[in-house]
């Protein structure tokens, strides 16, 4: 047998040592390992004690509703208690309240009888001192009207008569004016008469002298002629003596010479006609030339007037444009000043008519008594002023002025202090008969932006109406008509002044407007516009026109045609 071959035996692959960047990349992996789990096990942890903390926060909040239901059953108990035992004082003490109240009323039921009397007295009595007031501003209203008619007469008789005068002077100078043209015209008519006779006895000089010329050259041609005649015939004899065998060649000749002669003839008239026209024409332009260019000189004289005049007049209107600008600025400026003074005297009234209305309502039996006599003091008790501070607010807030922005609003302010009672000195008065005294304050508008809110002026109140000066003080009984008279009259001034302002706008905006007009009239030429005479337009006095042509007269002397030669046979 032959031998088995033997076995190969699988050799184990040794591992190849791990360099030194692979064990500190292996060290790497596991200490990260390592963090990853330490992190895990420590959000686990957190997530367990989050989920002990909410189940404690519920345990907690279902004990502490229960401790507070528990409590307040307590405290209910304790509550109901305290009331049951404090309902037989507090019936007690209402119906000695009620008594109290229904000896009160007995009391106002006489003192009103009482009032009431004495009040129709007091009526009666004011009724009376206002009928002589009516009586004596009606009395002085008059006397203003009649010194206003008296017035008014003397103005309109003036400018009645001012008006007669300026109307007759105009017709005098318009009188004069014709005369003037009538005159101007008779002179230039007298001056072109004369004109035309000079012309006409130059124009007869100069005929006579040229036909007297033309007798003596013709006088001298004559003579001429008949010498050169004769000198031609004895020619002639002594020629035709001498040829008579060229004397069929000659007449041939003289034949062609006769046709030529005739056609130079004609030749000459034509160049001498030619000559003429063409020297007439040289004239022509010549004077035509001249007279153009005083036309030309003319014109552009009339151009750089027109250009100086167009230029001042637009100066002045831009003068008077920048003018009548500065002008609308302080009128528009004047006007909204006048606004903001109207608006704040508007807001005044509103405040004037909340406190009017207040009054009405805060009238009390004293006042009612005795209403011109706030100095005295009555001993008659009067009722507490029960919900004054709730009526105050809510009337403030019905008469809101209506102001717009961050101005102050006008109306009342009510402190929590508003009411307190305050017994009289040196008198004593029952518990329940107290004398009640308000004190209001009164928020005014500011004139300054900056400012910041106004500071409330406490005034104390009056049990009836006074009046006050511009300060705000108090003014005597006596003076009152005084002070309504100085007033009437500001306000009586102030409207004259508005009149008369009101007066000069409309004067100044009809003064724009015409002269608007006209500066538009010269601007565009309408058919209405060319009718009529415009002051504002430089050539209404200027005849655009070229200057008429000189009147000359050229004399061109024109030879005399020769009578041509009789033909010879």
């Amino acid at each position: 047998m032959a031998p088995k071959p033997e076995e190969e035996v699988p050799v184990k692959k040794q591992k190849k040592p791990l360099t030194e960047e692979e064990k500190i990349a292996k060290a790497e992996h596991a200490a990260l390992v390592a963090e990853e789990t330490r992190k895990k096990v420590i959000r686990d942890r957190r997530i367990a004690i989050k989920q002990a903390m909410v189940e404690e926060e519920k345990r907690s909040k279902l004990s502490m509703l229960q401790m507070h239901k528990t409590w307040r059953n307590i405290m209910r108990e304790q509550s109901v208690q305290e009331l049951r035992k404090d309902i037989a004082w507090m019936s007690q003490k209402h119906v000695h309240e009620v008594e109290i109240k229904d000896r009160v009323i007995r009391d106002f039921c006489k003192q009103l009888e009482e009032s009431e009397n004495q009040h129709q007295e007091a009526m009666s009595r004011h009724f009376i001192i206002m009928d002589n007031m009516i009586a004596m501003h009606d009395v002085r209203k008059q006397q203003m009207e009649n010194n206003f008619q008296v017035q008014l007469d003397s103005l309109n008789q003036s400018f009645f008569s001012e008006r007669d005068t300026m109307t007759q002077q105009h017709s005098d100078l318009k009188k004069d004016i014709a005369k003037m043209i009538t005159l101007m015209k008779a002179y230039f008519d007298e001056e072109l008469d004369d004109k035309r006779q000079e012309y006409e006895i130059v124009l007869e000089d100069l005929k006579n002298k040229n036909k007297e010329d033309y007798n003596v050259m013709k006088l001298q041609n004559e003579v001429k002629i008949e010498q050169m005649e004769r000198d031609i015939d004895k020619t002639h004899h002594d020629y035709v003596q001498k040829t008579k065998g060229m004397e069929e060649e000659f007449k041939l000749l003289q034949k062609r010479d006769r046709m030529t002669s005739k056609t130079i003839e004609k030749r000459m008239q034509e160049l001498l006609m030619f000559h003429n026209q063409t020297a007439y024409m040289k004239s022509a332009l010549v004077i035509k030339g001249k007279q153009w260019d005083d036309a030309n000189k003319h014109i552009f004289d009339e151009k750089w007037r027109l250009n100086a005049h167009f230029i001042k007049l637009k100066r002045s209107l831009g003068n008077y444009a920048l003018m009548e600008h500065d002008n609308l600025k302080k009128t528009s400026t004047s006007v909204y000043e006048a606004t903001e003074a109207l608006k704040k005297f508007l807001v005044f009234l509103h405040k004037l008519q909340t406190l009017a209305r207040l009054n009405g309502k805060l009238e009390t039996e004293h006042e009612e008594i005795f209403p011109f006599n706030p100095l005295y003091v009555s001993s008659i008790p009067t009722a507490p002023l029960e919900g004054l501070d709730e009526e105050l607010t809510k009337a403030a807030k019905d008469d809101k002025c209506y102001m717009h922005g961050n101005q102050p609003k006008a109306g009342w302010e009510v402190a929590d202090d508003v009411i307190r009672g305050e017994p009289v000195p040196g008198k004593v008065i029952p518990k329940q008969e107290k004398r009640f005294q308000v004190e209001m304050r009164i928020s005014f508008p500011s004139d300054d932006p900056n400012e910041g809110p106004p500071l409330p002026k406490t005034s104390t109140y009056h049990w009836s109406s006074y009046a006050v000066d511009d300060n705000g003080n108090e003014v005597a009984e006596l003076d009152y008509l005084q002070n309504f008279q100085k007033r009437y009259n500001k306000v009586m001034l102030d409207k004259m002044a508005l009149q008369l302002e009101r007066r000069k706008l409309i004067a100044e905006n009809q003064k724009l407007q015409t002269a608007m007009g006209k500066w538009l009239d010269g601007y565009t030429f309408t058919e209405k516009a060319k009718t009529r005479a415009n002051s504002l337009m430089g050539v209404d006095r200027c005849k655009m026109k070229p200057p008429p042509p000189r009147k000359s007269t050229i004399f061109i002397k024109v030879p005399k045609k020769k009578p041509a030669p009789p033909e010879e046979e």
